[in-house]
């Protein structure tokens, strides 16, 4: 059974994949806003699902969204596609924001 490894950067962002041999098997780049650098000299695994930030991207029907649990975030628009379920309590802030547009 082989084994992998995902190094992840402070962000929980996948960025390297190697196997236990030492052999890296996938490496990302991303933009600020998530979306990957595409390089033809990086390798790639196609069952890896988990990238920008270490959630999960949803593959149904080739979207490139991301799973943020309660909501999906497009990497190629850099939107939400539904509004935060708690906006009522920051009505000074727009419904569409993530956590008061600071990371956490």
């Amino acid at each position: 059974m082989e084994v992998d490894y995902f190094l992840t950067d402070h962000l929980g962002s996948v960025r390297v994949i190697v196997d236990g041999n030492g052999v890296v098997k996938e490496r990302n780049d991303y933009y600020p806003f998530g979306a990957r650098q595409v390089r033809s000299d990086d390798p790639q695994l196609a069952a890896n699902r988990y990238k920008y930030n270490g959630k999960e991207e949803q593959v149904t029907g080739n979207l490139e969204w991301l799973d943020y649990g309660l909501r999906m975030r497009d990497l190629v628009l850099r939107r939400w596609f539904s509004m935060d379920l708690l906006s009522e309590n920051y009505l000074s802030k727009s419904p569409y924001h993530f956590s008061g547009n600071t990371l956490v």
